[in-house]
């Protein structure tokens, strides 16, 4: 990791600026999130299709595993979402202090507060995979799995906030290498444990979780030195001086509660979405899981250019030039939308092809192949969303990409789903048509909410 102690300054051009000037600040910050979350996609779609030898129960397993880890990690949000506005804002105005202050009290909160999360979710591991509708070979195979993921929660949650925080500086380079190394360790060990190769015992579904924990250690133990010895945007040498900081722990959970509440209705809307795909059958789960795994791949981008406009926005407001940080964000949804639906086309031309490389199974890859084609219509439709949900949060704003989630989720996804995979026996072709609808629907209000430019003056 290059030593880089100076935050880099995207906020001292001009309101007026050319807009080449903008896009070349847009994509030096986006392009290293886009490519940590990049290698992190591949490495889920190689981390499948190694699973997927085992077999669709495995796939299964893998899909409701990872939904339930997500969801007892969102409420970390709180802590990563609140430190990285007030970090981006301290940044803008000049205050490097409280920025790395900031940083330092979100994450030894997350730390303490996953511990306990992990210990209440590893007792919990069974009973939870049975109520999202695992049976037999696939719920025995979910249980391990499952434990080893929440073993390496307070690593990975821990990572995740110092991270975020360092995004939010401008500092996306330190988070693209460690989380690069760490992704490729994760491939690494399940490549080697899931099926036992270079003389190493074939542990199944939990060398793919003994993987996961791994990775996280290296993320976590990397962050940490990287912020010790000021190799990255925050120097942050005090650690062993740590003392609680109430009132800026208070600014932090302000802004960031919204954020976790966010994710924690999103992550429990979809477990309650997945119910309903589970309930299709195992074949059927299987198949939807695959689409689900290669849209991913789109991700990278729209999280990407989301992270880039929390970072932009948060500095210029800081720097009070609201008019800069809404072309920064006009800047990067236009960037991702282009981007996301390139990728768009790409999974309905190729929607067979693709989804044989998990499988040789053809009710699954038939399958598969449909999902992905009506998935390619709902992606452009993220990007949308996701950018300047980015924005709003940057700003503070936290509260409406809640609001549109709650919306989005739970009053389109789950009712129009429920409607047309379980009512009118469609199938996938619900699933995936409810999907659409939700994330079209999230992006048309998130657009009047910014053109509204009530954001610009929320105080944080």
């Amino acid at each position: 990791m290059a030593r880089s102690n100076a935050v880099p300054s995207f906020v001292t051009v001009s309101e007026t600026a050319p807009g080449g000037v903008l896009a070349r600040h847009v994509l030096r910050l986006a392009w290293p999130s886009v490519a940590e979350q990049l290698f992190f996609g591949l490495a889920q779609v190689f981390i499948l299709t190694i699973v997927g030898g085992l077999g669709a129960d495995a796939i299964a397993a893998v899909g409701v595993s990872n939904q339930l880890q997500w969801f007892f990690v969102s409420g970390f949000f709180a802590l990563g979402a609140g430190a990285t506005t007030i970090v981006a804002r301290s940044v803008g105005a000049g205050d490097a202090d409280t920025a790395r202050a900031a940083l330092r009290q979100a994450a030894v909160a997350t730390a303490a507060l996953a511990a306990l999360v992990a210990a209440v979710g590893a007792t919990l591991a069974r009973p939870a995979v049975r109520v999202m509708g695992l049976e037999g070979a696939a719920a025995d195979m979910a249980v391990p799995y499952l434990r080893f993921l929440f073993a390496g929660i307070p690593l990975s949650a821990t990572a995740m906030c110092l991270g975020a925080s360092l995004r939010g500086a401008g500092d996306t380079h330190t988070p693209m290498l460690v989380n690069a190394v760490g992704t490729a360790l994760n491939v690494l060990v399940a490549y080697l444990l899931v099926g036992g190769r270079m003389g190493l015992p074939a542990l199944g579904l939990p060398g793919a979780g003994l993987s996961f924990l791994l990775s996280g250690l290296w993320g976590c133990m990397a962050f940490l030195v990287a912020t010790a010895t000021g190799r990255c945007g925050l120097n942050v040498s005090s650690w062993s001086r740590y003392r609680p900081d109430l009132g800026l722990l208070r600014r932090i959970l302000n802004v960031g509660i919204p954020s976790a509440a966010e994710q924690l209705a999103m992550s429990f809307g979809i477990l309650m979405f997945v119910r309903v795909v589970t309930s299709l059958g195992m074949t059927t789960y299987a198949a939807h899981q695959i689409a689900v795994n290669l849209t991913n791949l789109t991700f990278p981008i729209t999280m990407g250019f989301a992270i880039s406009a929390t970072a932009l926005v948060g500095q210029s407001l800081g720097a009070r030039k609201p008019r800069l940080a809404e072309r920064y964000a006009y800047m990067a949804r236009m960037l991702a939308f282009g981007l996301v639906t390139a990728m768009s086309l790409v999974f309905a031309l190729w929607s067979l092809p693709l989804a044989r490389m998990y499988t040789t199974d053809t009710r699954v890859t038939a399958l598969a192949s449909t999902a992905l084609r009506m998935a390619a219509i709902s992606q452009p439709g993220l990007a949308l969303y996701a950018v300047l949900a980015g924005a709003l949060r940057g700003a503070g704003d936290t509260r409406w990409p809640l609001y549109l989630t709650l919306v989005g989720i739970w009053g389109v996804r789950l009712s129009l789903g429920y409607l047309g995979a379980l009512a009118l026996s469609l199938g996938l072709y619900g699933v995936w048509g409810a999907i659409a609808c939700d994330q079209w629907a999230r992006a048309i209000l998130v657009i009047f909410r910014f053109r509204s430019r009530r954001w610009q003056t929320i105080r944080v």
